[in-house]
């Protein structure tokens, strides 16, 4: 995200170029996803203040993606999409994640009591600073979205930037621009940074900076660059804190010329309380060798340091801008993660694979912010941990929970969970079965619907059984893949029997589906629903003794228990809102 204090300075030195977005025509701009997203989500009119009361996601984000990418289509830009992978390893306190959770309690719970007292406007202030929004929750719509445009996309292994200077930089120019958050500037040798697209107004325009001003106005060099970028702070490093202030970019510019580096002023404040009990000189070096060698997808399909992956075109190879694989640290595993295998993190490269359960894994523990519970955990683990190297399997993950205030080990090599993904490896159906299926049904994708209807009777069902239904034992096609996992996954959550026939929470399913007309945008909720009723949460009654804000207000105790239900049901349905003019209030409807 972008480096601290620098967009102020950009501007009041304006160091900002903008053109129209034309310019750009036939080409190709690799976004940074996970800023670009944060932008919409941050700003109207897709910013929506209330999704911490309402829950859910953004209503508005969907209608503003797809008129972002019309916009780029007429003007003949293809985007190319960068997801952010596992996170960089931190060394977070226990302690850390209980204030934040607590403060987010405390925020919606004075919310709530403003709301109900007739204090909207100070409501929305509190509920707007706590949506709790995940970029990952996002990430299933904006994917639904890339592939029904055919919009390229990727998830990096790890930063988002590094893997778009990568796709830069490759001799076969995979992009030819970035548009992303200023952090980016921090690599040597990156110049240009596209940190602006306005693609609403009748005239679009982008903005972008140039390192090599920045440099030249504040007099530093590319290496005291870096070390200002760390210090002020950033997404991935807290600020220095001897010059945590307004004006911290002056401090800090100071400061580093003055002890040439910023491992220099670092060592100088290293008996100071805050540096001392943050350990901040580990921070920076972590941080440093962090931006230096970060890990990339390669086109070769490996995961490899970003300088070996690339030459600096300015400079050469000899370059001291540009390490050689001997200046690689041996121990970039304390900075990133232990390494995985290249077949997961190719999954993970095309959205097959989602990032939550592998960082998990990698830092060894989970954070459960309120107000969910400690669900499926284990199994995500051991399912992942069962086809890797030896080390995940004994791999140690502690459990960090808002209902609890000490650490608790998820046991995810217990034999109970590992049974569990030991019990789906029968299934490894081949590309042959799913495509015959696809014919059959007549449809064009894998979904609940399809891999229940290749389930249906147990003359379908004996297809799928055995090892030997994939000829070379492997799955190799996207398709044989995503059909299987889809198949595992209704077994492990008991829609499936062990001899691949349906349970009858899959011939419930299965019945609604086919007399659905809206078959797409039903089957998730359709399974949530199954899942609460199996639960026993899916029910008219009151869940703690209490009325809240927002339930049904009045008519009869039934039927305000059956409207309570009915609201219940709507609320994991997907809505779309549109406003009845004649009365000037909102309504829905299905879709």
């Amino acid at each position: 995200m972008p480096i601290k204090h620098l967009e102020n300075y950009l501007s009041e030195r304006k160091h900002t170029q903008s053109f129209a977005l034309s310019v750009l025509s036939d080409s190709r701009l690799g976004i940074d996803a996970s800023y670009y997203l944060k932008i919409l989500t941050d700003n109207p009119p897709s910013r929506e203040p209330l999704l911490a009361a309402t829950g859910g996601l953004p209503l508005a984000l969907t209608t503003r993606i797809e008129s972002d990418l019309r916009t780029l289509e007429k003007l003949r830009i293809k985007p190319v999409f960068v997801f952010p992978g596992l996170l960089p390893s931190k060394r977070w306190k226990q302690y850390q994640h209980h204030v934040e959770h607590n403060d987010a309690c405390r925020d919606r719970r004075d919310a709530w009591a403003k709301y109900e007292a007739g204090q909207e406007d100070s409501a929305v202030k509190l509920f707007e600073g706590r949506s709790g929004l995940q970029q990952w929750d996002l990430w299933r719509m904006v994917l639904r979205i890339f592939r029904h445009r055919n919009v390229e996309f990727l998830v990096a292994p790890y930063v988002a930037w590094a893997q778009l200077i990568y796709m830069q930089r490759h001799p076969k120019s995979y992009i030819h621009a970035i548009f992303g958050p200023t952090d980016t500037l921090l690599y040597p040798g990156v110049d240009k940074l596209i940190t602006s697209l306005d693609l609403t107004s009748a005239a679009p325009s982008f903005s972008f900076v140039s390192k090599r001003t920045i440099l030249g106005d504040l007099n530093l060099s590319e290496d005291q660059f870096l070390d200002v970028g760390i210090l002020v702070g950033f997404e991935h490093s807290p600020p220095f804190p001897p010059t945590v202030h307004e004006q911290a970019l002056k401090a800090t510019v100071d400061m580093v010329k003055y002890y040439k580096s910023g491992h220099a002023a670092v060592s100088a404040f290293a008996e100071h309380p805050a540096v001392k009990s943050m350990q901040y000189p580990d921070q920076y070096a972590r941080t440093r060798s962090m931006i230096k060698y970060s890990l990339i997808f390669s086109s070769e399909g490996s995961v490899t340091p970003l300088p070996l992956a690339i030459t600096t075109p300015a400079h050469g190879p000899n370059h001291p801008h540009h390490p050689t694989a001997a200046d690689i640290p041996s121990d970039l595993h304390e900075i990133f993660t232990h390494r995985l295998p290249d077949e997961i993190y190719f999954y993970l490269s095309r959205g097959l694979l989602g990032p939550q359960a592998l960082v998990w894994l990698t830092s060894g523990q989970i954070v459960e912010p309120p107000p969910l519970d400690n669900g499926p955990r284990a199994t995500a683990l051991a399912l992942i941990s069962s086809v890797s190297h030896q080390f995940w399997n004994n791999r140690k993950v502690a459990g960090n929970f808002w209902f609890e205030s000490g650490q608790k080990f998820v046991q995810h090599n217990s034999p109970q969970t590992v049974q569990l993904a030991e019990r789906v490896a029968g299934w490894n159906v081949s590309y042959a079965i799913v495509e015959e299926e696809l014919r059959r049904q007549n449809s064009s994708t894998i979904d609940f619907a399809l891999c229940l209807g290749a389930t249906a009777t147990e003359k379908l069902a004996s297809r799928t059984k055995g090892k030997t239904s994939v000829p070379n034992g492997q799955l190799d096609k996207k398709d044989e893949v995503v059909a299987n996992v889809v198949w595992r996954f209704l077994e492990l959550r008991g829609f499936l029997l062990n001899s691949h026939t349906h349970s009858p929470l899959a011939r419930a399913m299965y019945t609604a589906i086919k007399l659905a007309r809206l078959n797409d945008k039903f089957q998730d909720p359709l399974y949530l629903f199954l899942e609460l009723v199996r639960a026993g949460v899916m029910h008219g009654h009151l869940w703690s003794g209490r009325a809240f804000s927002g339930g049904p207000s009045f008519g009869t105790d039934d039927e305000k228990s059956c409207m309570l239900l009915v609201m219940r049901v709507l609320s994991i349905v997907p809505l779309n809102f549109k406003v009845i003019f004649i009365f000037y209030i909102w309504g829905f409807d299905r879709s």
